[in-house]
């Protein structure tokens, strides 16, 4: 097997006898974590959590923490259509706690969703071009990030057309 680079378009080979394995050592392990985040058109805040998994009991945790931050409104959430929004177990949710409505938008259409777009704006902010020592440095960054668009001090605004959204809802 021969590892191939590519450079300016132009294809390299790079020599291992063929059945040959190299073993590259890596600082870092293999690390997953999953960041649940909403974007509040009327305050224009945005709220997080981190989970290390994602499945419907999360995201009924997540709503949960939504409820419990302004328990006198009606919380109406535009999100994708991934199964742990559609699930069972939310249904039920959804059905007990009448303060929240979810719309779903059209499959893949995630130009639609606001948060999709704060969510393209801030990754290659936290780890675009510079190597990440690990999830805590990765959620570190994120936090620092988050903390400066919700106390409006970032040198460069985010130009989401919040307007429109408050009218079509």
């Amino acid at each position: 097997m021969n590892h191939i680079f590519l450079q300016n378009l132009t294809w390299f080979k790079v020599g291992l006898k063929k059945g040959g394995r190299h073993k590259i050592p890596t600082p870092c392990k293999r690390e997953s974590l999953t960041f649940f985040g909403c974007l509040n058109l009327m305050t224009q805040k945005f709220y997080w959590k981190k989970s290390k998994q994602s499945d419907s009991d999360v995201f009924k945790w997540f709503l949960t923490q939504l409820r419990q931050r302004t328990p006198e409104h009606e919380i109406i959430i535009i999100l994708d259509n991934a199964s742990i929004h559609k699930s069972k177990k939310v249904k039920q949710y959804l059905a007990r706690h009448k303060n929240i409505h979810l719309f779903y938008l059209p499959t893949y259409s995630p130009e639609y969703n606001p948060v999709e777009l704060f969510w393209r704006w801030i990754k290659p902010k936290i780890y675009g071009f510079s190597a990440v020592g690990g999830i805590k440095e990765l959620v570190s960054r994120f936090r620092k990030f988050v903390w400066h668009f919700n106390n409006n001090r970032l040198p460069k605004p985010i130009n989401f057309n919040l307007k429109a959204y408050k009218e079509i809802l």
